[in-house]
C-alpha cells in the first residue's frame, strides 16, 4: 500500500498543480465537432469558453449498496480436513463505497483515479461461523469522451489496476488473490433533457497475481496453495446521472443506478487445495452518486 500511496499522491499533485491554472465551466451544450466534452449545463454564459480557463477537476463518491455472491454459493469451509460441507452463508447489501479524483480537459481528454472497497463479515445461516470478504480495486485511468451527436456522448478508456479479495472463515481459513493489471473499456451516453442524461458501460479489467491459502497453523504447508492466477473482471453498469449549478465555478453531480461485477477464479470452494475448486465472485448493487466539478 506505500507504493500505492507514493502513485496517488504524485497523480494529486499533478491535479492540484493543473487547478491552479483556473478552472471555467463550459456552461453551452455545444454541436458535435464544437466540443468533445460529456453533459454540458445548459443555461448559462460560458464567460468565454471552457478552453481559454484550463483543466476541469472532478470528484465523485458512488454510495454503492453491494451483495456478495459466487459461483457454487458462500460456504463456511471445514478448514480441518478442505472438505466443502460447512453451512452456507448468505450476504445482504452492504456499503461498498467508490472515490474517483481526475481532471478533463476542453477536448474531452482526461485522467483519473479510482478506488473502491469492500468489507462485510456475515454469519452462517444456523448462526454457528462466519465468512468474511474484504476487497478493493485502485484504477488510473486516460480516457477520452468524443461527441457521436448532438445528444449522445462515447467515453473509451484504458489504465492500470491494482486488486485484492480476501476470503476468511471462522475456521481459520485465510484466502488471498492479489496482483495488478490492465483496465480498458467504453461509456455511452445520452442526454435526454438539459443537464440530464442517462449512460451504459462496461469496464474490463485482467489482473495477474498470485493466489495463497493459509490455515493460521491448522495444516501442514503440503495441504495449503500458492499459485500463480490471472482473474477476468468485469464490470457492467447503468443509470442516471444530473448536474447543477452551484455557483460560477463549481457544479453539483448527482444521480443513481445499478452496476454488476464478476471476478473470476478469485474465491475457493469445496476442496480448497485443488485449484479446479477455484470459483467466481461477484457482486450486484444499487448506486447513488454524489460529486462536484470545479
Amino acid at each position: 500500500m506505500r507504493f500505492y500511496s507514493l502513485v496517488t499522491a504524485a497523480f494529486v499533485a499533478f491535479l492540484s498543480n493543473a487547478a491552479t491554472h483556473g478552472t471555467e465551466l463550459a456552461t453551452t451544450f455545444t454541436p458535435a465537432g464544437e466540443s468533445d466534452t460529456s453533459i454540458e449545463l445548459c443555461g448559462f454564459s460560458n464567460l468565454g469558453g471552457c478552453c481559454n480557463t484550463g483543466p476541469q477537476i472532478t470528484f465523485d463518491v458512488d454510495f454503492v449498496f453491494s451483495k456478495y455472491h459466487q459461483s457454487g454459493g458462500v460456504q463456511s469451509i471445514d478448514a480441518g480436513s478442505i472438505i466443502g460441507n460447512g453451512d452456507n452463508v448468505d450476504f445482504g447489501f452492504d456499503l461498498s463505497p467508490r472515490f474517483t479524483l481526475g481532471a478533463e480537459s476542453c477536448n474531452g481528454l482526461g485522467a483519473r483515479v479510482r478506488y473502491w472497497f469492500f468489507d462485510q463479515t456475515e454469519s452462517t445461516v444456523d448462526n454457528t461461523g462466519f465468512v468474511s470478504i474484504d476487497a478493493y480495486t485502485f484504477d488510473m485511468e486516460i480516457y477520452k469522451r468524443v461527441q457521436l451527436g448532438k445528444s449522445t456522448t462515447l467515453e473509451g478508456f484504458g489504465g492500470i489496476r491494482w486488486s485484492e479479495f480476501n476470503l476468511d472463515d471462522d475456521t481459520g481459513l485465510d484466502w488471498r488473490v492479489d496482483g495488478a493489471g490492465l483496465t480498458t473499456g467504453f461509456e455511452i451516453s445520452h442526454q435526454f433533457r438539459c443537464n440530464h442524461r442517462l449512460y451504459a458501460g462496461t469496464r474490463l479489467g485482467m489482473v495477474m497475481g498470485d493466489a495463497i491459502l493459509a490455515d493460521n497453523g491448522d495444516l501442514d504447508d503440503a495441504t495449503g496453495m500458492a499459485i500463480n492466477n490471472t482473474s477476468l473482471q468485469v464490470e457492467l453498469s447503468a443509470g442516471y446521472e444530473g448536474k447543477t449549478q452551484l455557483g460560477r465555478r463549481m457544479t453539483l453531480v448527482y444521480g443513481g443506478g445499478a452496476e454488476v461485477q464478476n471476478w473470476s477464479d478469485a474465491a475457493v470452494k469445496a476442496d480448497a487445495s485443488d485449484e479446479a475448486y477455484l470459483t467466481d465472485a461477484g457482486w450486484v448493487g444499487l448506486t447513488f452518486r454524489l460529486g462536484a466539478e470545479y
